[in-house]
């Protein structure tokens, strides 16, 4: 067990050598430097990037609308498609119903996300259903 001490914003290698010993003399490697051109051909004009931005800015605010749109409907989801009845046990209750009821707690919770809507509905074990719903405050 090897312990280093290097200072800060630095880094070495470290390589072991033939019979098990570590040394720290730097393998320094030089990396020929490349420009960065463009060839002729792949340039771009001016107008295309402009072109290029507005449909960029477009897509965007398709995108943030649709997101919008796509938090409502989570909402939306969330509402039990099964109504849960209030006075039986949750032990008496179908599949269904506690799958309604654990995402009414969900939603009393904060927002219900895609994933945990889809966790809930995959569930189709009545006894892990019934102790998750009991598992909420």
């Amino acid at each position: 067990c090897l312990t280093f001490t290097i200072s800060g914003n630095s880094g070495e290698i470290w390589v072991p050598e033939g019979n098990g010993a570590v040394t720290s003399e730097p393998v320094l490697q030089e990396i020929p430097e490349t420009p960065h051109r463009i060839p002729a051909e792949q340039a771009v004009s001016t107008e295309e990037k402009t072109e290029s931005t507005s449909e960029k800015n477009a897509a965007l605010e398709a995108a943030e609308k649709s997101a919008a749109e796509t938090a409502k409907s989570a909402a939306d989801r969330t509402k039990p498609a099964v109504p849960v009845p209030s006075d039986r046990p949750y032990e008496e209750m179908t599949v269904e119903e506690l799958q309604s009821a654990i995402l009414e707690k969900m939603a009393k919770n904060g927002p219900v996300t895609d994933r945990m809507m889809r966790d809930v509905t995959e569930n189709i074990w009545h006894d892990s259903l019934v102790s998750w719903v009991k598992s909420f405050r």
